[in-house]
């Protein structure tokens, strides 16, 4: 029986090392390149790496390996920010609001002890090193206790590729460029990222040793294509960016969601709970005001886009992040009119 995942605040120990520890699976073999600091074998030349041959850009001047300890409180403060976290009192934070009390807040940092290896990596072997920024709490990330994001360089600065709650474990795809992302936390099924191109999206679960799994009470969900984007996702619909439809939280079935049900299809919003579905009630979007990574909105709530297929609402208390459903999947009764 393989051990489960403990909590990342009990036991201040990564995923992947966490894996080694169940056996010589594939989980094992990806943590120790990682943290040998070894990047995937370049794939053929591309504009990126091309780029990375100009001088200038923010790691003009950087020679892997490098320990996060190198990095300038400038530079340090310049990958965070884009990252999409917030300055507040002169210490990051992940949280929505400043809080009160110290279990309030989620210290947000580069370390390359909150990893497993380096937190300055060429990810996708481009020759140009990404920045792994890990943030810490409970208010933030339930009982995963921790979220990470991934800042590329991008010209002259930096742009984030990912920001979601977890603990990140890192597979190498021969022929890929940037790796799978296995998204750890207490369990023993953990949900999979894969890189389409554009984006990473959801690419079923991952049993933390490279084997397929699933989560009980979604067994009849079909595993979604690695590349392909779910019903109704080909074009964000603004103002806010993300895709019409209904987002249901991740690691809960389209067929049977639990927790609420974030409608938006650019003009409405709502949100909807599978046990009270008749007392819920559409929103006009009106004029929701940009801040960050998110969009605060005319009622005091905010959503946060992950992705154009990936969200997190807030209300009070910051929501898990949620996954776009196929209408058809979802039952009816939920639906809205």
């Amino acid at each position: 029986m393989k051990s489960p995942i403990r909590h990342p605040v009990a036991m201040a120990l990564p995923l992947t090392a966490l894996l080694a520890g169940c056996g010589g699976g594939a989980a094992g073999s990806a943590a120790a390149n990682d943290a040998a600091g070894n990047a995937p074998a370049p794939l053929a030349a591309t504009a990126n790496q091309a780029d990375a041959a100009t001088p200038g850009g923010p790691t003009a001047n950087w020679h892997l390996p490098m320990r996060s300890a190198q990095l300038g409180a400038a530079e340090r403060d310049a990958i965070i920010a884009a990252a999409g976290y917030q300055k507040r009192n002169g210490r990051w934070d992940a949280s929505e609001g400043p809080g009160d009390a110290p279990e309030d807040r989620c210290p947000v940092t580069i370390e390359d002890q909150a990893l497993d290896g380096p937190a300055i990596r060429d990810l996708n072997g481009d020759g140009r090193p990404e920045v792994i920024v890990t943030a810490s709490g409970l208010a933030c990330f339930g009982m995963a206790g921790q979220g990470f994001a991934i800042v590329t360089p991008e010209g002259t600065g930096w742009r984030a590729v990912i920001n979601t709650g977890g603990i990140p474990a890192f597979r190498h795809r021969a022929g890929a460029a940037w790796p799978d992302i296995v998204i750890g936390g207490p369990g023993t099924c953990f949900g999979k990222m894969r890189w389409n191109g554009r984006e990473y999206v959801a690419a079923g679960h991952d049993d933390g040793e490279g084997h397929p799994c699933t989560i009980p009470g979604m067994e009849d969900e079909p595993a979604p294509a690695p590349a392909a984007a779910p019903e109704g996702a080909s074009r964000p619909v603004a103002p806010l960016g993300l895709a019409a439809g209904y987002y249901v939280e991740e690691g809960s079935p389209c067929s049977a969601p639990s927790g609420g049900i974030y409608y938006y299809d650019g003009r409405r919003y709502a949100m909807i709970y599978p046990s009270t579905p008749e007392t819920s009630e559409t929103s006009p979007v009106g004029h929701p005001h940009r801040s960050g990574h998110g969009w605060d909105m005319d009622d005091g709530s905010r959503v946060e886009v992950l992705s154009p297929t990936r969200m997190r609402f807030t209300y009070e208390e910051t929501g898990p992040p949620m996954r776009l459903c196929p209408t058809s999947r979802l039952p009816a009764n939920i639906r809205v009119r």
